[in-house]
């Protein structure tokens, strides 16, 4: 049987290693996102229940 050599895959998995360390190493300035309809979705119905739970305070209150 022949002896396979696993030089080459070792040299190119530390290569392919190292390349996303250096990468990440970069003084890249991170593109700001903008905002997505989720986020004013999710910040609506906060509001509305924020909304809702004064005016249910202010109900109990007026009727004591």
């Amino acid at each position: 049987m022949a002896r396979r050599s696993y030089q080459a895959t070792y040299t190119r998995t530390q290569s392919s290693r190292r390349r996303p360390a250096a990468r990440r190493t970069t003084g890249q300035p991170v593109p700001r996102t903008k905002f997505g309809p989720v986020f004013f979705i999710v910040m609506g119905v906060t509001i509305a229940s924020a909304v809702g739970f004064l005016g249910v305070v202010a109900s109990v209150l007026a009727g004591n």
